[in-house]
């Protein structure tokens, strides 16, 4: 759950749209955004409102249209990720990791925080150094999963095991 300095470009091209061509970047934005960002290119272009009189779809990621245009625009700040029993959240400049061992209870996972504005690369864990932040970003952590329907963390990865989808070489419990 830790990007370790990994950043994915993504490519846009919308003619009459991009105003500096071969411009960077650095908001946060993820895969969750880009169905909206689409609905609203296709929307704007259709001339028709989103979800106009409450009516459309709902969704968790948000548009970063904007981002062609401005490249001062703001991106939302928050994003919960569940994976495999690992769990994490970003928000503002701050990340929340923790990395669950298959097999143990989730009480003994250890979480790290880590200070994206000084540490893009997550290479150090300052979670002792604020551990009011790193408990006020795991509360964050179980309220946006309850949102999303995943509070109730499994362990995923004995059981995708167990059920044949997923073979990291290890027996089966």
């Amino acid at each position: 759950m830790s990007y370790a300095g990994m950043r994915t470009p993504l490519l846009i091209s919308r003619p009459g749209h991009v105003v500096d061509h071969g411009a960077v970047r650095t908001q946060y934005v993820e895969v969750i955004d880009l169905a909206p960002t689409i609905i609203e290119w296709v929307d704007a272009c259709s001339g028709r409102p989103r979800e106009s009189a409450g009516h459309g779809p709902s969704y968790d990621g948000a548009s970063f249209a904007t981002l062609l245009t401005d490249a001062t625009s703001k991106t939302r700040s928050t994003q919960y990720f569940e994976l495999r029993s690992n769990r994490a959240i970003v928000h503002d400049d701050w990340k929340a990791a923790a990395v669950h061992v298959p097999g143990t209870d989730f009480t003994d996972d250890n979480w790290m925080l880590f200070d994206l504005a000084n540490d893009f690369s997550e290479v150090h864990d300052v979670a002792g150094d604020h551990p009011r932040r790193l408990e006020a970003l795991k509360a964050l952590w179980a309220a946006e999963a309850a949102r999303n329907g995943a509070a109730d963390v499994r362990e995923m990865t004995l059981l995708l095991r167990n059920l044949g989808y997923f073979d990291d070489g290890l027996p089966a419990a």
